[in-house]
């Protein structure tokens, strides 16, 4: 991997190094503690932590996408249950209609028929004269 750093971007120059292999810690607090154990009381400088704020920057940078995709699923769910709701109570209603229909047709149809006839016969009886 190459690198630039960024003292050059600044400047102008174009210093690059190569990183070959993988970066590891020099030591650990607990070498540390086993040197001081064995009585060497010569201070090494190798106890390596790691840069807080890029790990609190990356922290933050993780938590802003779980929000973000929380949210949009929290829309998503509800966009759905929404759609899913009144696609439902729309169906749910267009069935109690048609089996309404299904239901008073019958007695509609019978109805509608009764009166035509009923009208058919009163047009087409003898008209009487009245007396006055």
């Amino acid at each position: 991997m190459q690198c630039l750093p960024d003292h050059a971007k600044s400047v102008g120059r174009r210093d690059k190094f190569e990183i070959s292999s993988t970066l590891r810690y020099s030591g650990s607090i607990w070498t540390s503690i086993y040197r001081l154990i064995k009585g060497d009381t010569t201070v090494y400088n190798e106890i390596n932590l790691p840069d807080l704020g890029n790990v609190f920057e990356c922290y933050i940078s993780y938590i802003k996408k779980m929000i973000i995709v929380m949210t949009i699923v929290a829309a998503t769910f509800l966009l759905t249950y929404t759609i899913i709701t009144q696609t439902g109570i729309s169906l749910v209603t267009k069935i109690i209609k048609g089996i309404w229909f299904i239901l008073t047709s019958p007695i509609y149809i019978s109805c509608w028929i009764y009166f035509f006839v009923k009208r058919r016969r009163a047009r087409n009886r003898p008209k009487t004269k009245h007396l006055a």
